[in-house]
């Protein structure tokens, strides 16, 4: 990504323009450019690329094929390439690293879980009874897809 100049930046580098939205503390190295999903985006050469991408990039070189970036400081929007808070890993240190902290919770113990168990229980033997998906959706208060999901055993799969 080295070199390329952006038209609406004509006399800036693509590292100027990259470190200009990038917030640096005695810890992380905040992303305060454009984001998505709470990564951070960079675009350049009408592409558009992860921030901690663009960073290992800009400062290490070319991502390996086969390997990740892992966020250790699990703050998404941080783009500092070191041990502490982005490093190059495989996805089964990604998904090691996600267990240890805490964010492959299945059911009820998901940090974003609404539902309960008995929710879901209860959901699936309405549905089986006949009740509309629609009316389930009203009643748990969640989209119709995400019922939907619930008795075809998409999710909560752990769950008889």
């Amino acid at each position: 990504i080295l070199g390329h100049c952006h038209k609406r930046w004509p006399n800036e580098s693509i590292e100027e323009r990259f470190w200009r939205n990038v917030k640096k503390t005695p810890t992380c190295w905040i992303w305060i450019g454009p984001t998505h999903l709470g990564y951070g985006r960079f675009n350049f050469a009408r592409i558009s690329k992860m921030a901690h991408r663009a960073s290992y990039e800009l400062t290490v070189g070319p991502i390996p094929k086969g390997f990740y970036l892992i966020h250790e400081c699990d703050n998404p929007p941080c783009i500092r390439i070191d041990q502490e808070h982005v490093q190059l890993g495989t996805q089964k240190d990604n998904i090691s690293g996600a267990s240890l902290r805490g964010r492959t919770e299945r059911g009820e113990r998901h940090h974003n879980a609404r539902l309960k168990a008995i929710d879901i229980q209860s959901i699936r033997a309405k549905a089986i009874a006949g009740i509309c998906q629609t009316r389930l959706a009203e009643q748990y208060n969640c989209g119709t897809g995400h019922i939907s999901n619930i008795v075809n055993r998409k999710v909560w799969k752990h769950l008889l």
